[in-house]
């Protein structure tokens, strides 16, 4: 009778428990990727079969901005992402919000990518009075948000001193086009688009695209992010999925022509409108811990300037995680 109660007590509660602790992670990594340039190395490794090579299966969901990727990451539905490719910005926004996004590898790194974009009818110049008054396109909580910050504090101008457009990349893009706004602060593709497009339009065609970048205010480095919760059931597979971008960060340095080939089709440019993107981009996996501390704590600083409620960590370690690229490969990690 004893050993019967025994077998039904195991068969009801401890098998269960054992059967829980012991099952296996997820075998499907699914990547948030925004269809830009920035997203270069993910979208290599997803075109030539780099996940399968690294033995992982990966699918893409495509998101508009960075905003879209951290809703998305915030999301514990099934269909969400194990893991998104966004900028700092992006990620301060959830920190700042007492959530928990882990940076595991960062994916690339430019100077020069973001822009402001206008038209020379516009008369926008380094002069502080140009700008006075003007209509400013915008994504928020995103790199262009803080670059244009930048800019006005260092020409002496206050963020009430223009009118602010928000708004996704692509339609603030359009509203430039059809003169709802005076500029917009866009990145590739969306600034080189508005000076192809603009010449097919009767109201623009005789006007000149002027777009402008200040290298001294900003470096946009794209990372891999994902959740304090996402990496605990995904540790192995995101292991996997950044081994699978070191063979991408390798095809792109070797085959770089092909690849800015491949990506100006995609992109719907024209052959050697990514020269700029390209020539001041930097494509390496990897993680530099200090570094990524430094950009997360002035980005953090910045955000408190306009959101006084927002919440700043004394210690940042637990939004880095470098032991999944060590595990890859340890010279890739700088502590």
């Amino acid at each position: 009778m004893k050993k019967q109660l025994f077998r039904i007590i195991c068969i009801i509660y401890i098998i269960p428990i054992v059967c829980s602790c012991n099952s296996p992670e997820k075998k499907e990594i699914k990547l948030a990727q925004l269809p830009i340039a920035l997203s270069l190395v993910t979208r290599v490794a997803d075109q030539h079969d780099f996940f399968k090579n690294a033995n992982i299966k990966c699918s893409v969901i495509s998101e508009p901005a960075g905003p879209a990727v951290v809703n998305a990451l915030k999301s514990n539905a099934e269909s969400s992402p194990t893991c998104g490719t966004i900028a700092i910005t992006p990620t301060v926004t959830m920190i700042a919000s007492k959530q928990k996004p882990v940076i595991i590898g960062t994916i690339l790194y430019s100077k020069t990518e973001v822009k402001l974009v206008s038209f020379a009818s516009k008369h926008i110049t380094d002069n502080p009075n140009s700008l006075k008054g003007k209509r400013i396109g915008l994504v928020r909580n995103t790199i262009g948000d803080i670059y244009f910050s930048r800019l006005l504090k260092k020409i002496h101008l206050k963020p009430e001193d223009v009118i602010i457009v928000n708004g996704k990349p692509g339609d603030l893009k359009n509203l430039l086009l059809k003169n709802n706004i005076d500029a917009a602060v866009l990145w590739t593709p969306f600034a080189t688009q508005c000076a192809t497009e603009a010449k097919l339009q009767t109201s623009t065609k005789d006007d000149e695209v002027v777009i402008s970048n200040d290298s001294t205010l900003y470096t946009v480095s794209m990372h891999i992010v994902t959740t304090e919760q996402k990496l605990k059931e995904n540790r192995a597979g995101l292991v996997k999925f950044l081994k699978a971008l070191t063979f991408s960060e390798s095809y792109i340095q070797n085959n770089l022509g092909s690849v800015q080939s491949d990506f100006e089709k995609w992109l719907g440019l024209k052959t050697g409108e990514l020269n700029d993107f390209i020539t001041h981009s930097r494509f390496t996996v990897d993680l530099n811990v200090p570094q990524t501390k430094e950009f997360l704590t002035s980005e953090l600083q910045w955000l408190k300037e306009s959101k006084k409620d927002a919440y700043i960590p004394g210690d940042l370690s637990p939004f880095i995680d470098a032991s999944l690229l060590k595990e890859v490969d340890p010279k890739r990690v700088k502590e």
